[in-house]
């Protein structure tokens, strides 16, 4: 969640601080491909890596896959030419939303496993509720965080 809200801040920021210094409509292209890779990827591949994996290990799989291309990101800046650039964040957006489906595909089928069906909607109303929180104070944290990485007297 955090991500997804900073990668346009990210993305326009200037290549001195870090940036990508894209204009809307390059943000926009990045993130309807990856987008559209999203849709194909969860509907063709992850109900085959589901079903041909233990749940647990698709989960733990998406940790160790997801964080090296997050970990990527902050990188693309130092590309030589900009044609490579956008290409190669189109290509780790597209993986990063990708992998991420596994994650949350397992985590919502583990929760509902993890409990006898008559707690399971109880199960789902905390789930519900606390990725609510997490959605509500990660990206003013990562705002935050972003701003005092960019002048400490902004945070």
């Amino acid at each position: 969640v955090c991500f997804d809200e900073l990668f346009p801040v990210l993305a326009a920021s200037p290549s001195d601080l870090g940036g990508l210094h894209y204009t809307s409509i390059q943000i926009g292209s990045c993130l309807t491909v990856a987008g559209i890779s999203l849709i194909m990827f969860t509907l063709l591949v992850t109900p085959t890596i589901v079903t041909h994996l233990k749940l647990l290990t698709v989960f733990r799989m998406q940790f160790m896959l997801c964080s090296p291309v997050i970990m990527a990101f902050p990188y693309l800046h130092r590309l030589q030419s900009p044609t490579s650039t956008h290409m190669a964040t189109v290509v780790l957006l597209c993986l990063k939303h990708s992998i991420g489906s596994w994650g949350f595909t397992s985590a919502t089928v583990l929760c509902a496993n993890s409990v006898p069906m008559s707690h399971l909607g109880s199960l789902n109303g905390v789930a519900q509720s606390l990725a609510s929180l997490t959605r509500g104070v990660g990206p003013a944290l990562a705002g935050a965080l972003w701003s005092l990485s960019i002048d400490p007297r902004c945070a």
